[in-house]
């Protein structure tokens, strides 16, 4: 069978999900013909979404050093070495990468993204940190007119120019996307969330679909480099509320995402169940082997049909996508079984207002309006703590951990 042969039937069954057989053939037509990167290239990507980290960043080294001209490669590896945390050389390689293809989008969007991380992860001055900003701006840009029905680099095109002092720009850029896409609803919640529109209640759905199914692939990566805490901070506060697991209780991970929390929650389980609104989240959550069941869905409205059925519902980092609070807490005191406990994290706000949308998509609620939306919602046993959440741009995120519990 011939290189050409093997590559193509490789690429055949990685289509259709068959990663093993699919690295078998690569690893076949890469040896067959050691000077043809595309098998080092997708060798690598296939290696990656087995999770073998080593296996893929040899594969693209190796492609790499045949092929040093081949903006793929040098994108991909670069993408790695980015994950990993390793700046410098993924900044290296993603300059690379658009020096052999200047029109090469992803690249563009990549090293912008990778450009707003440098100045807060190294030491700069304000001078070398706005330089690097502005080229953020500027890379963005340049993915936008490469990939204009992308929606990844026009919200990066709007946050960067956010981020970097230049508000009324961003607003106009989200403008100019909204009449090129009048109901696109990242555009329309990111233009209120940047203060260009007003603050709905709760993000869309729409929006909060799209964007975790987009972060999917690499959201448990990102994750571990902003030192995510969320998932341990609810377990913790579970064991503080309901006591020592004793594998009794009929759980949920109410917006389970990748499913982060399911293992630390499995102790605690007779039943273990999952709700997101993302499919390609839920694929990554499958993945995982924990969950007795898993369902694509919208928390409010679920736990609506579900009443009294959990002995406990847990959700890290779901309701900061909604402002007010009271249709959610009424439908998880709805869905508990009597003396059934309610665990989730809050981003913390002031006191100023109830809640506010902040540039990130995701709300922040005063601690005094959390406490009394809880009870309100007719949770006793109310618990609240302070915690940092993860970091986010150099900075930690300020949250709450809450806990209730609903009457026998």
């Amino acid at each position: 069978m011939t290189p050409a042969t093997l590559f193509e039937q490789a690429k055949a069954l990685d289509a259709l999900g068959d990663l093993t057989g699919a690295v078998r053939l690569y690893r076949a037509a890469a040896a067959n013909d050691p000077g043809d990167f595309r098998a080092l290239n997708n060798l690598g990507l296939a290696l990656e979404a087995q999770g073998d980290a080593e296996g893929a960043e040899a594969s693209f080294r190796s492609g790499l050093a045949v092929a040093p001209d081949a903006a793929p490669i040098a994108f991909n590896l670069g993408r790695h070495r980015h994950l990993a945390g390793w700046l410098d050389e993924a900044e290296s390689l993603y300059r690379r990468a658009i020096a052999c293809d200047p029109e090469m989008a992803g690249a563009h969007f990549n090293l912008g993204r990778l450009l707003e991380e440098r100045p807060r992860a190294m030491p700069a001055g304000e001078a070398e940190a706005a330089g690097r900003e502005a080229e953020a701006v500027a890379c963005y840009r340049r993915s936008v007119e490469l990939d204009p029905g992308g929606a990844a680099p026009r919200e990066g095109l709007a946050r960067a120019l956010h981020a970097c002092g230049r508000p009324d720009e961003a607003i106009a850029s989200l403008h100019a996307w909204l009449a090129r896409e009048p109901e696109h609803a990242l555009a329309r919640h990111l233009l209120a969330s940047l203060g260009g529109a007003e603050a709905p209640a709760r993000a869309p759905d729409a929006y909060v679909r799209a964007t975790f199914d987009r972060l999917a692939a690499d959201f448990d990566r990102t994750l571990a480099r902003l030192d995510y805490r969320a998932p341990r901070l609810c377990a913790e506060m579970l064991a503080t509320i309901a006591g020592e697991p004793a594998g009794t209780l009929r759980v949920l991970d109410a917006g389970c995402g990748t499913g982060l929390c399911g293992a630390l929650l499995k102790p605690w389980s007779r039943t273990l169940e999952g709700i997101d609104l993302s499919a390609a989240m839920l694929e990554q959550a499958r993945e995982r082997l924990v969950y007795d069941a898993l369902t694509e869905a919208e928390l409010t409205a679920w736990l609506a049909v579900h009443a009294a059925h959990w002995d406990a519902i847990v959700s890290a980092d779901t309701i900061c996508y909604l402002g007010a609070l009271e249709p959610v807490l009424a439908a998880a005191f709805a869905a508990l079984a009597p003396a059934g406990v309610l665990v989730f994290t809050l981003e913390r706000g002031d006191d100023a207002a109830a809640y506010r949308l902040r540039a990130s998509g995701r709300y922040a609620h005063a601690e005094g309006h959390v406490q009394a939306a809880v009870a309100a919602a007719g949770f006793g046993d109310v618990r609240m703590q302070r915690e940092t959440l993860r970091m986010e741009g150099g900075a930690a995120v300020e949250g709450l951990v809450v806990s209730g519990r609903r009457p026998r």
